[in-house]
């Protein structure tokens, strides 16, 4: 089990390291995916594109097998000596779960990320509370990393990472949403930090 250090400043270290170690392999991966894409999109690994490409059909046809968006329903499960009513409710809940996914597309989202997931090998879906529902967005596996490659189950990992490139006004804007105190301070290091400022004349 990882522990993180007390001291804020070695907190900061040890998070660097442990982001580098879990980021290592992206680079590679990321060849690796942008190869597979071609076979996808070209039916070849090269410029040139293949005359008949029957690696998109034959991509599309399996994940179509696997996932169908007018196919999600969500099922809670009770024990069966449960009263009537609280199945009934359990029911109506699955039925409005179930709807709430189709109407934030999210089996849309859910749908490419099958396709991806059979092109690329693992392919993630990310999803967060918002209102009364929720909202889902893709997460390429070039911008995932984990601690050990050799353990398959993200539930087993000791640590992953996710790398997300929000703007700064989306960063603002999740950090007081959050309550952090020191929003301001952050937003102020960031933009002391920027490399592509235009200077004006």
């Amino acid at each position: 089990m990882l522990r993180i250090p007390q001291n804020p400043e070695r907190a900061k270290e040890w998070a660097r390291e442990l982001i580098d170690e879990c980021m290592e392999s992206s680079q590679e991966r990321g060849q690796i995916y942008h190869k597979a894409t071609q076979y996808y999109y070209n039916g070849s690994g090269d410029i040139k594109a293949a005359i008949h490409n029957k690696t998109r059909g034959f991509i599309d046809r399996l994940a179509g097998y696997y996932f169908q968006p007018q196919g999600v329903r969500f099922n809670l499960l009770f024990d069966s000596n449960e009263p009537a009513d609280v199945l009934e409710r359990a029911r109506a809940l699955g039925q409005m779960l179930a709807a709430d996914y189709r109407s934030t597309d999210t089996d849309l989202r859910f749908s490419d990320a099958v396709t991806w997931g059979l092109v690329c090998g693992n392919f993630f879906l990310k999803h967060w509370g918002q209102g009364f529902g929720w909202g889902a967005a893709p997460v390429h596996p070039v911008n995932m990393g984990v601690l050990s490659e050799s353990v398959v189950n993200l539930d087993e990992q000791e640590a992953f990472c996710h790398v997300s490139y929000p703007t700064i006004t989306r960063l603002r804007s999740m950090l007081i949403e959050a309550g952090n105190p020191r929003w301001r301070s952050i937003i102020e290091q960031i933009e002391e930090s920027r490399t592509d400022r235009k200077s004006v004349v």
